[in-house]
């Protein structure tokens, strides 16, 4: 044998020895996700919490979307608190939505609006009259800008939008998996991934 060869083959046993001891045989070493993040939301968690607070949530399924009433978070899935026959098991589960009020998305669009508006009213009265001067188009244009946040924000109210709280993984990640076994010269080493 030359020593080439009995120097790799006392780096791959160091190698697997090492490998070994960090590594509990059939157990996933890269990208083992965790039980919470399997996929399903854990019931008593902080996602749980906010979604059993709210009177409805939707729903979206392969087979369409849904509205359910009271929810409540259980470890085989979604259910409603007024009526214990609805459930909807977490592989069908694809999002789940809540209903929230536009009030900030109001307050921003409005006083976007209304900023613009004024300034450019601000600079037509100047161009034509000249009795506003230009250091007052700033000034206007604040007095927009807060006048239709106000009214962007009393819209808003009115406005409900569904807003994303949960969103299923498509696919779990990749897992690889290394075993060792005995050889009649050292060990060998085998790495599988599962996609």
């Amino acid at each position: 044998m030359d020593q080439q060869t009995e120097r790799s083959r006392r780096w791959l046993k160091t190698l697997a020895l090492l490998l070994a001891l960090a590594v509990p045989p059939g157990k996933a070493v890269l990208g083992a996700a965790p039980p919470e993040s399997s996929g399903q939301i854990v019931p008593g968690s902080a996602p749980a919490q906010v979604i059993e607070m709210e009177k409805k949530v939707g729903i979206v399924t392969p087979s369409g979307k849904m509205v359910i009433v009271l929810p409540v978070v259980a470890p085989e899935g979604i259910k409603s608190g007024k009526d214990a026959s609805v459930l909807i098991p977490w592989t069908d589960v694809q999002k789940i939505r809540v209903l929230r009020r536009a009030t900030l998305t109001g307050a921003w669009i409005g006083g976007a609006a209304g900023a613009v508006v004024s300034g450019l009213a601000g600079l037509a009265w100047v161009h034509q009259d000249g009795d506003l001067e230009a250091g007052g188009i700033p000034l206007l244009m604040l007095l927009g800008g807060v006048s239709g946040a106000l009214e962007g924000a009393l819209i808003g109210t009115f406005c409900h939008d569904w807003k994303t709280v949960y969103t299923a993984t498509a696919s779990p990640p990749p897992t690889a998996r290394i075993s060792l076994a005995p050889t009649r010269w050292g060990a060998a080493m085998t790495l599988s991934v599962a996609f």
